[in-house]
Formats: structure tokens, sequence, C-alpha cells
């Protein structure tokens, strides 16, 4: 299971908004650096999943 939880598992008390989203998606380790392109894909991949 993923979804928000899995998201917001993430997230480090204490830093910024913009501290979080660069650790999380823009560092060269960042766990969710592929998220969006993977999601993207997804819709036309397996476009019966969002139809």
């Amino acid at each position: 299971m993923g979804g928000v939880p899995q998201y917001l598992s993430g997230i480090v008390p204490g830093e910024s908004a913009a501290q979080n989203i660069d650790r999380l998606y823009f560092s060269k380790t960042a766990p969710l650096r592929r998220e969006f392109g993977n999601l993207y894909e997804s819709l036309f991949t397996n476009t019966q999943h969002h139809s």
C-alpha cells in the first residue's frame, strides 16, 4: 500500500516545506525522484485503470 500515508512518512518535522520537497523529490537519492514520471506514464500505459 502507498498513497498519501506513504508520501507523508517521508516528511521530517522541523524541516520547511521547501526542504522536505527538495529532499523527497530533487536530491540524487530522493525516494520520490521518479514518482511523477511513473504516475504520468501509467496514465497512458494502463488507461483502462483511469477511464
